[in-house]
């Protein structure tokens, strides 16, 4: 005896009208053929339109992706769901750098500036000098003192102080300057503290002799202390902001390539 085809889920069911047999719900008749149909809990729904009550879930739904797999919809190398990038903050370090270096070398070029003025303001300059050429008058007044000054320091001078008295030439230190690039040396003085005023008059046996000012030492030092604070000041001025220019290029490189 030959058994009818068992539709998946239950045989054959009998006809209400009792004609026969007729397929279970999901099975129709074509042509002498049973065809498969699944069932629909809800008629008339349109295409796209899903059934009615809960949908099972697929033998895909639920699983997690493979290890080392992106989840579904994220692309590869994007932040986590739910988390966006951030770019790494750029480090303080450059700009400090270069605010302390342009303002050392700020303060070095201030200093090195007064240093110029207080060396210019020391060394005696041609309006100063009076040139020692055959005997020559030079005016003292007050406690003034001025200094002989020749281009050979074992030049020898003669001097006649004020009043035919005898002066007191040992200057005591040693002076020393350049003009229009001649060196001159310090070989004696006329009239200072406890020295008769007026007029001296000098006679020396070398060309190349002048008398002028004296040149103040303590304004010498403190100009040399106005050197080195200026060009150290620009030296770690200038370094620091160096680096700091090089660290911010370099800083803004990488941020260029985190993007």
């Amino acid at each position: 005896m030959t058994q009818p085809n068992t539709p998946p889920g239950g045989g054959n069911q009998p006809s209400p009208d009792g004609s026969g047999w007729q397929p279970q719900q999901g099975w129709q008749s074509a042509q002498g053929a049973q065809q498969w149909q699944p069932p629909s809990s809800q008629q008339g729904a349109g295409f796209g339109q899903g059934p009615a009550g809960p949908q099972q879930p697929g033998p895909w739904q639920g699983m997690q992706p493979p290890y080392g797999q992106p989840p579904t919809g994220q692309a590869i190398g994007q932040p986590p769901y739910g988390q966006q990038f951030q770019a790494p903050k750029p480090s303080k370090t450059p700009r400090i750098l270069i605010i302390v270096g342009a303002v050392l070398a700020g303060i070095g070029a201030v200093f090195v500036a007064l240093f110029a003025f207080q060396l210019s303001a020391v060394i005696p300059y041609a309006g100063d000098l009076t040139v020692i050429d055959g005997p020559t008058e030079v005016v003292v007044s007050g406690e003034e003192m001025k200094v002989i000054y020749a281009t050979d320091p074992n030049a020898g001078c003669s001097v006649t102080s004020p009043g035919m008295s005898t002066p007191d030439l040992a200057l005591g230190m040693s002076m020393h300057f350049s003009l229009d690039g001649v060196d001159y040396d310090a070989i004696g003085k006329i009239g200072g503290p406890g020295e008769a005023e007026g007029v001296y008059v000098i006679e020396c046996d070398t060309p190349g002799t002048v008398a002028g000012p004296a040149i103040d030492i303590a304004a010498i030092g403190l100009s040399v202390v106005y050197a080195l604070v200026g060009f150290g000041s620009l030296a770690v001025g200038g370094v620091l902001l160096i680096v700091g220019l090089v660290l911010r290029s370099a800083q803004k490189k990488r941020l260029r390539m985190a993007q």
